[in-house]
């Protein structure tokens, strides 16, 4: 995490959009997991955990999925154990930090349950988030999705640390 946050804290010097999207395997808050008692010694919920993850998010990156949604218990992962998907029991560990540029254009962020729910389906579901292009109509727009480790995005391909494929083709990253 902390060579990541270094990573921020070179594309904010840029001052371009970014997003880094993924599984980050924390749980922000106790809204983000559903019983927070039990889960309160996991790796993904405890205090050292969080603390680095607000570490990066204080650098001035928003979670876009919070910009757009303040309703507790909304999840992008679900356990196969136990039937955890039908009782939703799930936690929100997929997430898209825009960089301020990047959330000065956001347009709309959610979390597409319908995948979670398909046969043999992953046990993570996508969260996507949606800008206008830049110098595009409005009606013509890029999406940012996370999915676990798989990200894709229309339009505009994105490396593992949100930079567009056409600006660093050769990112290491």
């Amino acid at each position: 995490m902390q060579h990541l946050v270094g990573h921020a804290q070179a594309l904010l010097r840029r001052e371009m959009p970014f997003v880094l999207a993924g599984d980050y395997n924390v749980c922000p808050t106790d809204e983000d997991v559903y019983d927070p008692v039990a889960w309160r010694d996991d790796a993904l919920c405890r205090i050292e955990t969080r603390s680095r993850f607000r570490a990066l998010v204080n650098l001035g990156l928003t979670d876009a999925y919070r910009a757009f949604h303040r309703e507790p218990h909304r999840y992008t992962f679900w356990d196969y154990q136990a039937g955890r998907w039908n009782r939703d029991e799930g936690l929100r560990i997929d997430h898209l930090l825009l960089s301020p540029h990047a959330a000065d254009r956001v347009a709309a962020c959610d979390i597409d349950k319908s995948p979670r729910g398909k046969d043999r389906a992953s046990d993570h579901t996508p969260i996507w988030s949606t800008t206008p292009r830049s110098g595009a109509s409005s009606q013509s727009e890029t999406g940012f999705i996370a999915a676990g480790r798989r990200r894709r995005a229309r339009g505009t391909r994105f490396c593992r640390f949100g930079h567009p494929r056409n600006r660093s083709p050769s990112c290491r990253y």
